[in-house]
């Protein structure tokens, strides 16, 4: 049960930060809107992601960070034959930096809709090639392969979407 648990919150995180990502790349560069639904998924993604972990260190590694560090490590080492779980630091990175971002987004919109573009795409980037890093890292089987597809794709229309912006 515990391992549903924890990849079952895991994969949710992942599901919401996809919907995230197509109503990002779903908006047009020049699209003025409301952006809530946006914030909205911005912001559960990093919320789940949080319960992720919180499930991942009480059910399976007992609130340990030397047993989640040795599991990063086994599996970074499974898959790419690298012993090291240095990958867990990356993580809690990503945790404080994403929800400060949507803290950002709520608490003060107008200045982080003003802020410099680079920021977002920085912040982006990181929590996608995480997600691409968890994909490959810790999914398995048929699990790994639809989650790449995914990546895939919405890394093509974010290409596509990014070209379009610059068309006059």
């Amino acid at each position: 049960m515990a391992d549903e648990v924890v990849h079952g919150t895991a994969w949710l995180a992942m599901a919401v930060l996809g919907a995230s990502a197509a109503a990002r790349l779903a908006q047009a560069p020049d699209q003025t809107a409301d952006d809530s639904r946006r914030r909205a998924l911005w912001t559960a993604a990093c919320v789940l992601l949080w319960i992720h972990v919180a499930c991942a260190f009480q059910l399976a590694h007992h609130w340990s960070h030397a047993a989640a560090y040795a599991h990063t490590a086994r599996q970074t080492a499974q898959v790419v034959g690298l012993d090291w779980g240095g990958g867990i630091y990356c993580n809690y990175l990503l945790m404080i930096l994403w929800a400060g971002d949507a803290a950002w987004w709520w608490l003060a919109p107008q200045s982080f809709r003003d802020r410099l573009p680079v920021i977002g795409m920085i912040l982006c980037g990181f929590v996608a090639f995480m997600a691409i890093n968890a994909a490959v890292i810790f999914a398995s089987g048929q699990l790994r392969w639809l989650a790449l597809g995914v990546i895939l794709v919405l890394g093509v229309w974010a290409i596509r979407h990014r070209r379009g912006a610059r068309t006059p």
